[in-house]
């Protein structure tokens, strides 16, 4: 049976540290109206509003904000339901991409420099959380064969 997800304020509590070590300084609007969308919801509520993506209308075992940081726009805060029913926090990089740039190409030092620097920022982040007493979804100890380093 499925626990209960964590409170409204918990969530919002995860998403301002997730802030804080995102942006120096204000996020973008979008991101600054997502968050307030979020604030106004009552709690009861909270879990049904629009600027939360999640996997499964029905039966969600994930809910997506979408927050990015400084200089990556994609990366977000997740919620995810583990096989027993916990719910724990994680950071959803976003950039494993089904193509990826070869070494021998422009692109790649840039590329593999924003994947170690979301890397970064995610582990942080969910360093922070897991010291704050929220649940943290384990991260994956070594990176996809293939992916680029840094």
């Amino acid at each position: 049976m499925p626990q209960t997800l964590p409170s409204s304020a918990d969530f919002l509590r995860a998403v301002d540290i997730y802030l804080a070590h995102a942006y120096q300084g204000s996020p973008p609007s979008a991101v600054r109206l997502r968050v307030e969308t979020l604030r106004a919801m009552p709690a009861s509520e909270f879990y049904q509003s629009a600027v939360l993506e999640h996997d499964s209308a029905r039966i969600p075992t994930c809910y997506f904000l979408r927050l990015g940081n400084s200089t990556y726009p994609h990366m977000k805060l997740a919620l995810v339901r583990h096989d027993h029913g916990h719910w724990a926090f994680a950071v959803e990089e976003h950039d494993q991409l089904l193509t990826t740039p070869t070494p021998s190409s422009r692109e790649y030092r840039f590329f593999s420099q924003m994947i170690a620097h979301n890397r970064e920022l995610a582990v942080q982040i969910e360093r922070v959380w897991a010291g704050g007493n929220l649940p943290v979804h384990a991260r994956p100890s070594a990176r996809s064969p293939g992916a680029p380093v840094a």
